[in-house]
């Protein structure tokens, strides 16, 4: 392994400029006046030039920047476990173009602009601009303030804290906004789902834009707001208490609703995916699962969820369900038990049972199923299953009934951060049978 550490003294205000493949690069905020520049990195054949020359690295003190290029060594097949670490003034402007490797910034204020490809994108705590455009990797953003424009390809995006302006275009990635307090949201999405918390604010703008995908919108029950809701070959789902207004021409269908003054405006416009709007009753977060007795199968888990309305008198009318149920696992060719496997070996033995724990901690990408394991999305009710307007009234309890309860009872789950979305999908299906 080769380590080579470069020392220059800066003015606040440096700008980096980094071009770099293949290497692992976090630039951090380091000491007033001076940069630290260490990289590390073996190789797999001999060389004929110096090894410090890998990079160019020149300080230009009339503009006060500072200039990182990759450089090719004669006679290197291959450079392996690349790792570079920048110091620099917490006031600084960044402009880097980074492939084939993983790229965080951490406490930097400044105007900061990213191209970042094949690589994970990790920003923390900083504040300014900051412009990105990232292709094949996720990208992280965690208590930025200020103005934010992403660009993402082929991976997900995910805020969470922070405030200002957010931005985003993503195609075939997952957007998930939550605890931040963003006046202006502006997200767009292809092929994928939008997951966004809005924050309790008194008043701002959100516009949520998706083709292909689910939007969940959660909002808290103390925000004062005007939507507008249009969803085109989609279902609704309305989580709220509130009245609202809907219309439905061809295959399209739109949604109005106003709470008090009414001056946070958001817009919600989808095609061929879900909109579900949901009551906001605590933190997004997943939780610590409790160590239940073993689920051992998919009808156990179902057997927990019935357990809990203890509204339903009628017991003949849980076991006609249950038997409904179960067929329709069979028809499905469900095998609960790898299911149930390869959730215990990833969540824990209580993965279906614990549903009322305390909420502990955010769940990992890794954590979440292969799409494999559950049905295609539409989980939500269609039309027939919520009033044309208000919030609906009580009905007598039948089988049809009873069903959506069951439903609303998953769903509800989902909106607590007891369970994902897909693995709701899963119990519905069953419920559903479609």
């Amino acid at each position: 392994m080769i380590n080579i550490k470069k020392e220059f003294q800066v003015k606040e205000g440096l700008k980096l400029v980094v071009d770099s493949t293949n290497f692992d690069i976090r630039v951090h905020r380091g000491e007033s006046g001076r940069a630290d520049v260490v990289y590390q990195f073996a190789i797999d054949a001999k060389h004929t030039d110096p090894v410090e020359e890998l990079f160019s690295l020149n300080y230009d003190e009339a503009d006060n920047t500072l200039k990182i290029q990759e450089k090719r060594l004669k006679g290197v097949l291959q450079i392996s476990e690349a790792k570079m670490e920048i110091g620099i003034p917490g006031t600084s402007d960044i402009l880097i173009k980074n492939e084939n490797g993983m790229l965080s910034l951490k406490e930097i204020d400044g105007h900061i602009d990213i191209k970042n490809e094949n690589g994970q994108l990790a920003i923390k705590d900083c504040k300014g601009i900051l412009l990105v455009d990232n292709g094949n990797g996720s990208v992280k953003v965690k208590r930025f303030s200020g103005k934010l424009e992403a660009k993402t390809l082929n991976g997900s995006f995910k805020a969470t804290g922070g405030s200002g302006a957010l931005k985003v275009r993503s195609s075939n990635g997952r957007i998930k906004i939550q605890d931040t307090s963003y006046q202006e949201l502006d997200l767009i999405s292809s092929n994928s789902s939008i997951h966004c918390q809005i924050p309790s604010l008194n008043k701002g703008t959100f516009r949520l834009r998706n083709v292909n995908g689910k939007i969940n919108l959660l909002i808290p029950k103390d925000l004062s707001f005007k939507l507008q809701a249009k969803n085109e070959n989609g279902s609704f789902h309305i989580g709220l208490e509130d009245n609202y207004e809907t219309e439905k021409i061809g295959h399209s269908r739109s949604i109005s609703m106003v709470r008090g003054v009414g001056k946070v405006n958001i817009e919600l416009e989808n095609h061929n995916g879900s909109i579900n709007i949901l009551k906001d009753t605590q933190p997004i977060i997943s939780f610590k699962f409790q160590h239940f007795p073993e689920v051992n199968n998919m009808s156990e888990a179902m057997e927990k969820i019935f357990s809990e309305f203890d509204n339903f008198p009628d017991s003949k009318l849980k076991d006609k369900l249950r038997l409904k149920i179960l067929k329709n696992m069979d028809k499905m060719n469900f095998d609960p038990e790898k299911f149930v496997a390869k959730m215990q070996k990833k969540f824990g033995n209580g993965f279906l049972s614990g549903f009322n724990d305390i909420p502990d901690r955010e769940p990992d990408e890794d954590d979440v199923p292969d799409e494999n394991d559950f049905p295609n999305e539409d989980v939500i009710p269609d039309e027939k299953d919520f009033p044309v307007s208000g919030s609906g009234e009580n009905r007598e309890m039948n089988e049809e009934n009873m069903e959506e309860e069951l439903q609303q009872k998953v769903l509800k789950m989902v909106e607590a951060g007891t369970i994902t979305t897909e693995e709701a999908e899963k119990l519905i299906q069953t419920i559903k049978g479609d």
